[in-house]
């Protein structure tokens, strides 16, 4: 629909609007060129180039995945919610004293 409304219009023209896949278009024609087609030479650069990318691609997924696999991971740090408390720890506050407490008296009461 958007397809042939497009190829429709002259150079300079405007399309009404288009309705298509729950969306509205507009389309503006600024220029038109006449379809040509490539050249060898240039289909067999952009060939070229394609599948060089593509083995490229193939041969990085291959590496990574041979990396991964030889790869030992061990996960040496613990979570929050994996971590375990031996003994609860009490705290009570003097209202005469600061409310941060010395590293000493931290000790102190873990040690209880």
């Amino acid at each position: 629909m958007i397809e042939e409304e497009a190829f429709a219009l002259k150079s300079g023209e405007m399309s009404a609007l288009i309705f298509a896949d729950s969306l509205w278009y507009i389309i503006k024609v600024e220029d038109k060129k006449p379809a040509k087609q490539m050249s060898f030479e240039e289909s067999r650069d952009k060939l070229k180039k394609d599948l060089e990318k593509k083995y490229s691609n193939v041969l990085n997924e291959q590496w990574i995945a041979d990396l991964r696999s030889k790869a030992k991971i061990e996960i040496l740090l613990k979570f929050e919610s994996e971590l375990t408390y031996d003994k609860p720890v009490e705290v009570k506050v003097d209202e005469e004293k600061s409310d941060t407490l010395s590293d000493a008296e931290v000790k102190k009461l873990e040690k209880k």
